[in-house]
């Protein structure tokens, strides 16, 4: 759920800036040194050429970051971009398996495209995939799934061998974004090698702290990189985009820095979330926790609201389950007092 332009009016009269724990955002700006080197170099891009030379320079310190060749890399407008390209390229006539809950980009972009979508539950509790009714599903048809993992918005990172267990005994290609790989440093990356129907996804927006830019990248097989690349718009990401990317790879050991401050205050806000009566708090490798309430999650989700709290509510099929997105302490105290508040009404 988006705040409208009246909700973002009421706040600025009154004075109040809304904290945000609904987008899993980086809450860290950037540092300032690093913004002082990227005014340098946007400085120097000539805006009234096409992004060539930015396009390159990008690939190249990418291919160097991965490790990986830029045949087996394409960059995006942010992994919804990607998302969409693929399902583009490699949807049209198969199925798309989701396991839900998971991000719901996933599930707006493939029925916007007329695809067939199966969604398909998480085990209950556990949030773990339920591959026996996956592997059913999929049978022996070429289709996708696509797994988020760390998922949103779980926080869980479902098991490696269930996943390679879907590459070798179906005909899916099996997509992985790791979106909040930085917060776990688990990756399906290593497994590209062996299996040549494995697209990974990766962001620059959580880790790294750049959500502004829209900036995401898929690592894959040349094939893969291939059909989807025929249907990429050219110059589909910007002169500005990719020199702030390149910029970023290059001080990523500065950005990476502040993960373990996010890391440990998810722990702290997990453990004060978990001394609140009938709340329960699941496990989280992501910036993010997913909470449980003793009752329907939508007058709590309101009353945060209406004090300046924006967190993610899950709709219908999850009604008493709201998604905390790691801030800064003090926005997370500011949080619990509300919540706590709310909760004893």
């Amino acid at each position: 759920m988006t705040e409208t332009k009246n909700q973002q009016l009421a706040y600025a009269v009154a004075g109040a800036v809304p904290i945000r724990l609904h987008a899993n955002e980086n809450p860290y700006a950037l540092p300032p040194a690093i913004w002082q080197e990227i005014e340098q170099e946007l400085a120097t891009l000539e805006l009234n050429r096409y992004p060539d030379k930015a396009m390159r320079l990008f690939y190249q310190a990418l291919a160097e970051h991965t490790g990986f060749p830029p045949e087996m890399l394409l960059a995006g407008n942010g992994l919804e971009e990607i998302i969409l390209l693929l399902l583009v390229a490699l949807g049209r006539a198969r199925q798309v398996i989701l396991p839900i809950p998971t991000f719901f980009v996933y599930n707006e972009l493939a029925t916007a495209l007329g695809l067939s979508v199966v969604e398909v539950p998480l085990l209950a509790e556990s949030w773990q995939l339920d591959l026996p009714c996956i592997l059913q599903v999929a049978g022996q048809e070429e289709g996708l799934i696509i797994i988020c993992r760390p998922n949103n918005p779980t926080g869980n990172l479902f098991r490696r061998q269930d996943i390679l267990r879907l590459l070798t005994e179906t005909k899916l290609t099996v997509v992985v974004d790791e979106a909040y790989y930085g917060f776990c440093e688990d990756t399906m990356l290593p497994d590209l090698a062996n299996h040549e129907r494995l697209v990974v996804l990766r962001t620059f927006s959580k880790t790294y702290g750049l959500a502004g830019i829209r900036l995401g990248y898929l690592v894959a097989q040349a094939q893969v990189v291939e059909a989807v690349d025929r249907v990429r718009p050219v110059y589909n990401v910007n002169a500005l985009t990719l020199t702030i990317g390149r910029i970023a790879l290059r001080r990523e050991r500065e950005l990476l820095a502040r993960l373990p401050a996010i890391i440990a205050e998810r722990e702290r806000l997990a453990t004060e979330l978990a001394t609140i009566p009938g709340v329960e708090v699941y496990p989280s490798a992501a910036n993010f926790l997913l909470v449980k309430l003793p009752a329907a999650a939508t007058p709590i989700w309101q009353e945060l609201r209406e004090a300046g709290i924006h967190v993610r509510q899950l709709g219908v099929k999850q009604p008493n389950l709201l998604r905390i997105s790691v801030g800064q302490q003090q926005e997370n105290e500011k949080f619990l007092s509300i919540l706590r508040r709310a909760l004893a009404e």
